[in-house]
């Protein structure tokens, strides 16, 4: 009220009203401030915790307790929070890929929080993921640009079948409904002369291991990975009985695995499953067996080939190869005698017997 007798006092709903949406301003800085701390935080691998703030007042949103990338009550408030929740939910796919998928993953979802961690996703609409996947594809990186799609598909199928999430579950559907020009299928093929080239190539340059490798993967449906395998930190699941320091060796194939009647048993973390391979159907790894171990396909007998261990080997200690170093020295030798650069090792895997040319799609599947 006014000190003066006859002048009227303050209005004080427009008091009240202006105090409000000051308090709501600051409350929204306030909650930008502590979206940017937990970038921060996501972006150098630091923990922030034990920080509590009082709750505003007056409709805006409660902030609680910051442990990473803050959301909203009724789910994530952005890409990064998103992200978050999709590596650390128990119910998350996520959990279940393998250590080698789950760093691809890694990788495409460091590019996602780079390029739009802190997009709001009530404010998200069509044409921001049209504008996403044009620039994800300049410089001819279509396949970089399909691939992130793709990822921020999944995150938003996440979002939408375990969180429960409205934003999640529109913008699932939008994406569901566009449409992007896909890579260009590979039509590179490593040819049978080529892999027989390859393989004494190899023995020639002391890595028989190359040439074994080459006559499962040329003739069989294996992966690379089912082939070499993968070194895996141990406190990974599973157990193995081939380690090295912190690290254990998975999934590769085996020689235990392949019985007296010479049928390679190897359940495969791929696309594949559990595969039974009759390795006398295959003349080219029945050569190599031959080359390499006396193996006599006209009376083959199991005994004259090792029972344990991984059966592609490195030369240079005895234990399975790296991906990165097998794939090093297959590109040595394929250079040595002559298969073009374009040509790639995964090139060389063997069509179905049915006859469906569909490599490029088992492949992209099995990533």
């Amino acid at each position: 009220m006014s000190d003066k007798p006859g002048e009227p006092g303050p209005n004080i709903y427009e008091t009240m009203a202006e105090r409000r949406a000051r308090l709501l301003a600051e409350a929204a800085a306030v909650e930008r401030d502590m979206e940017d701390l937990a970038r921060i935080a996501a972006k150098y691998n630091l923990a922030v915790s034990g920080l509590h703030l009082p709750s505003p007042s007056i409709g805006a949103p409660a902030l609680g307790v910051l442990t990473s990338t803050p959301a909203t009550p009724d789910g994530p408030a952005t890409m990064l929070a998103l992200i978050d929740l999709y590596k650390s939910h128990p119910d998350s796919p996520y959990k279940n890929l393998t250590h080698a998928s789950r760093k691809h993953y890694d990788a495409l979802l460091s590019m996602i929080t780079r390029d739009h961690g802190d997009e709001r996703l009530a404010g998200i609409q069509q044409v921001h993921f049209i504008d996403w996947h044009t620039d994800w594809s300049k410089g001819g990186t279509l396949a970089i640009a399909h691939a992130k799609i793709g990822m921020v598909r999944n995150l938003f199928g996440f979002g939408t079948e375990v969180l429960k999430d409205s934003n999640c579950e529109r913008l699932f559907g939008i994406l569901c409904k566009l449409k992007y020009k896909p890579p260009p299928a590979r039509t590179e093929r490593l040819t049978e002369q080529q892999a027989h080239d390859i393989r004494a190539m190899a023995r020639k340059m002391g890595r028989p291991s190359i040439a074994l490798a080459q006559a499962f993967q040329s003739s069989s449906r294996l992966l690379q990975k089912d082939i070499i395998g993968e070194w895996v930190p141990v406190s990974e699941p599973g157990m193995s009985d081939i380690t090295s320091g912190a690290l254990k060796w998975m999934r590769g194939i085996r020689w235990n695995e392949i019985d007296e009647n010479l049928v390679l048993h190897h359940s495969s973390p791929s696309w594949l499953g559990d595969a039974e391979i009759n390795l006398l159907d295959f003349p080219m790894i029945v050569d190599e067996l031959r080359i390499q171990f006396g193996l006599d396909a006209s009376k083959p007998a199991r005994n004259k080939l090792p029972s344990v261990g991984a059966i592609v080997r490195s030369e240079w200690d005895g234990l399975p190869w790296t991906p990165v170093e097998f794939r090093r020295w297959w590109r040595k030798v394929a250079n040595a005698c002559g298969v073009p650069p374009t040509v790639k090792n995964m090139d060389g895997r063997t069509r179905a017997k049915d006859g469906d040319d569909s490599e490029e799609k088992e492949r992209r599947h099995a990533r």
